[in-house]
């Protein structure tokens, strides 16, 4: 058995060494770690530990939505390290403020008492997230070769469990088991909640690199003419007149009496995803618009991925149903957008842009 003072022998003395032991201990030995953190300071080393998770995770996002559009990652250099130092930023704020909400929540159970300190509550968190310096690799594996994504998707979720454990281990180790399940739970729910858009990036990542874990888009093209344009066609019902003007941004515009439907083509930054440049669109066509309220699915249409955004608003005191599908194809990013006026049969019309988003192909970007 090893004495305290053999202990102390094995590890290295200088800070250098010192970090990079700890960051060592805290990947392949958790239990090891966690016993350690009621009895060793961190200090900095724990803000250092949130920063390169929150780098290491951003450049694993952002080099997988650059592959999947057809970009080379190392052309975008800059872009990919601003970015990380970026989200590395946000993620040790987002840190700073979890402990903070985790160590409000044990002062309030413990009836205005705590053993644990914030400090502790923050290392044990930051160092939870060191396994985040395994994805780049995998990220890498994925980019490169997508047919690897069973195996390489495996061992994402090995990771994500790993950071589970690892805090759960890290909290236990602070704290009696009731307080540890509590301040775990307010850990998971507040990173959940701060961390919203990059779940969202995740999300969007995995349906680009699997699109078949979306369902399929549960309509079919109208037996009507094919319009053409340069990299896509639609079909579109009889009623739909072309009133295309060549305004910029839009591929085509079709009217009816009531209503309209453009053809947009969306410009915005490489690293953007699916459902990033689906919220610029929507922003955009909802502007003087007071929504009443939204839903979002995605769904899979010939081979590509449709974000599909409805949304119930006024305007000038009209009710209107704004209804936007959303697609990615390498650098193309194209989108349909309804707009329904004073709608009589919402089931009816919802039923048709469906239709028509179901005949809509979207080809590579010339």
């Amino acid at each position: 058995m090893t004495t305290a003072r053999e202990h102390e022998t094995e590890e290295p003395r200088g800070e250098l060494a010192w970090f990079r032991y700890q960051l060592g201990r805290a990947l392949w030995q958790p239990r090891t770690f966690a016993r350690a953190l009621a009895r060793e300071h961190f200090g900095i080393a724990s803000v250092l530990v949130a920063l390169i998770g929150g780098f290491t995770l951003s450049l694993s996002i952002d080099s997988l939505v650059l592959a999947s559009k057809g970009f080379e990652p190392l052309a975008f250099t800059n872009l990919l390290l601003l970015d990380a130092a970026g989200l590395a930023l946000r993620l040790a704020v987002t840190a700073a403020v979890v402990t903070g909400v985790t160590y409000g929540g044990l002062w309030l159970v413990g009836r205005r008492r705590t053993t644990v300190s914030m400090e502790q509550i923050f290392t044990a968190i930051a160092f939870a997230l060191i396994p985040l310096v395994l994805l780049p690799p995998l990220a890498f594996v994925i980019g490169l070769a997508p047919e690897t994504l069973p195996i390489a998707g495996v061992l994402l979720l090995l990771v994500l469990v790993r950071i589970f454990a690892g805090l759960a281990l890290n909290l236990r180790a602070l704290l009696p088991l009731p307080l540890a399940a509590f301040a775990l739970a307010l850990t998971l729910g507040s990173g959940w909640l701060t961390l919203q858009d990059q779940v969202a990036r995740m999300r969007a990542v995995t349906y680009a690199y699997a699109p078949g874990l979306a369902p399929e888009l549960p309509a079919t093209a109208p037996d009507a003419p094919r319009y053409e344009g340069d990299s896509w066609s639609i079909v579109m019902p009889p009623r739909w007149t072309n009133a295309t003007r060549g305004v910029r941004g839009e591929a085509a515009r079709f009217e009816t009496d009531n209503d309209t439907l453009v053809i947009s083509r969306v410009r915005g930054s490489p690293l953007l995803t699916a459902e990033e440049y689906a919220d610029r669109v929507g922003a955009e066509q909802r502007r003087g618009f007071s929504d009443s309220g939204s839903a979002r699915l995605v769904w899979r249409n010939a081979g590509l991925i449709l974000i599909d955004e409805r949304t119930h608003a006024v305007y000038e005191g009209r009710p209107v149903i704004l209804r936007q599908f959303t697609a990615v194809n390498g650098t193309q990013v194209m989108a349909l957008v309804f707009r329904f006026i004073e709608p009589k049969d919402e089931a009816a019309l919802m039923a048709e842009a469906a239709s028509i988003a179901a005949g809509w192909r979207v080809g590579l970007e010339r």
